[in-house]
């Protein structure tokens, strides 16, 4: 049997524990998100309420709890637009949003209109188009990090993401910088609404991916581990039997 030291085997018991470890919480991540994917699927099923009634809760602002959350938006456009790179179907869209101010004062970002790129080589901004009439169901989303950029720069007027802060100012009101609202339906540039699936809960979860991938890496260590301690030194003599008697000299 080879000889190894202390270090090798504290060292591989210690990254055996670190890996398992993992591979358990992963587990555990893996149960705490699809009870988080169930609630917000009962969540977006429920009729929508009107938006102010969730904002009343300032508590419940920025948390997943109110995740898709499906409400009514009846508030007249400010003015400010914003425009969000996306993908949907495969091909590039300007995600249209605006700024939208409730009776209080405060102003939430509204996606509304869905504009595909144009054609060639060179993405353009589309043309500027009038709001759409109210009220608007959507369902409530939280902001997405974004680069750190000057808050509400007036000379920006497209983002990488949903994030309200980065977004144009609005004058005369309150903005709420936790959430936006994706309308259920967009508009397109021939006047028509289709399915917004930025509105639908879609939650990655790959949580038991991540708990085989370090249950795997464990396993191979471990092998290694075994084979290394019943792997014999290589040019080592095999042992001799007990009852093997010594080898005779050589004649001259």
């Amino acid at each position: 049997m080879t000889r190894t030291g202390p270090v090798f085997h504290v060292v591989t018991l210690v990254a055996l524990a670190i890996l398992l470890a993992l591979g358990t919480w992963q587990l555990q991540r893996l149960a705490w998100k699809e009870g988080l994917i169930a609630a917000i699927e009962r969540q977006a099923g429920q009729p929508p309420v009107p938006l102010e009634t969730v904002l009343a809760d300032p508590a419940r602002l920025g948390g997943e709890d109110i995740l898709f959350t499906p409400v009514t938006v009846d508030a007249a456009a400010s003015g400010a637009t914003a425009l969000v790179a996306g993908i949907v179907d495969g091909g590039g869209v300007w995600r249209v949003l605006r700024a939208r101010t409730l009776a209080d004062g405060r102003a939430v970002w509204v996606e509304e209109d869905h504009v595909p790129y144009g054609g060639g080589a060179a993405v353009t901004l589309p043309q500027p188009t009038a709001p759409r009439p109210g009220p608007l169901t959507g369902a409530l989303r939280l902001a997405e990090a974004a680069p750190a950029v000057a808050a509400g720069s007036a000379s920006r007027t497209s983002f990488a993401t949903v994030d309200p802060v980065q977004f144009p100012a609005i004058a005369g009101a309150r903005l709420v910088p936790e959430v936006w609202v994706a309308a259920h339906q967009v508009r397109r540039p021939d006047g028509s609404l289709v399915a917004n699936p930025f509105a639908a809960p879609d939650l990655p979860n790959r949580h038991f991916e991540y708990a085989i991938t370090w249950y795997g890496l464990a396993g191979a260590l471990l092998a290694v581990y075994v084979a290394r301690l019943v792997r014999r030194p290589r040019g080592a003599a095999a042992p001799r039997a007990a009852n093997q008697p010594p080898d005779s000299p050589r004649q001259a």
